[in-house]
């Protein structure tokens, strides 16, 4: 039971804290006049959180082994397929964007 209570409360905090970073990076992408601003926040949301739900599975020691292999293959196949997707598709927006 104790593991469970440990769990909720990283849960909970990480959320808590996910929240803030979200808010945060929101906030500071408004006042500093980045465009895509309203995305990045939600974006530093879920990637918190994607650190901090296993973090929990791991302290509840459900699957251990499946949790710690495939959790570096996921990010990874994520950043693969953006790299892919902006280098194919957004390279006018790339030039753009360097252009600036």
């Amino acid at each position: 039971m104790p593991k469970v209570i440990v769990a909720v409360l990283i849960l909970a905090f990480g959320g808590y804290f996910a929240r803030f970073i979200g808010a945060s990076v929101t906030t500071y992408c408004k006042n500093a006049g980045v465009r895509d601003g309203e995305l990045l926040g939600p974006l530093a949301l879920y990637t918190v959180l994607a650190f901090i739900v296993p973090i929990s599975l791991d302290h509840l020691d459900v699957g251990d082994d499946i949790i710690r292999q495939t959790f570096p293959i996921v990010p990874g196949g994520v950043v693969l397929a953006l790299a892919l997707a902006f280098g194919s598709g957004g390279q006018r927006w790339a030039a753009e964007l360097l252009e600036r």
